[in-house]
């Protein structure tokens, strides 16, 4: 079984690929800040992990904006950008309940 790609809009015009994997209770893994779902698909190793992760339950992944497979041309790569590439994804997919796995990287900006 391959995951299905497919296209959710966010709420400020960006289009965020996702894909589904597996059967059960939803499983949304929030992006890693580098990603592209086919190629993540491609490689064995990887490939094993998502596999695995979808055992049991439904797997959805997607490639934030500006990565992977999702609109390229982004300069808001906020907290509240990445929300709503979630937002998008959740919704398309009509998730009212599901599991989250997010880490996310804090950057400090320097101060002048």
């Amino acid at each position: 079984m391959e995951p299905r790609i497919q296209y959710a809009q966010t709420s400020d015009g960006w289009s965020i690929a996702f894909s589904t994997l597996g059967e059960g209770m939803p499983f949304v893994h929030m992006p890693f800040p580098f990603t592209h779902l086919q190629l993540d698909w491609e490689m064995p190793e990887f490939r094993s992990w998502i596999e695995r992760l979808a055992d049991k339950r439904m797997l959805v992944r997607y490639d934030g904006r500006g990565t992977g497979l999702s609109d390229r041309d982004v300069t808001d790569f906020s907290l509240d950008a990445g929300v709503r590439d979630l937002e998008a994804v959740v919704a398309r997919l009509g998730l009212e309940r599901f599991a989250l796995f997010a880490l996310w990287e804090l950057r400090w900006q320097e101060r002048s």
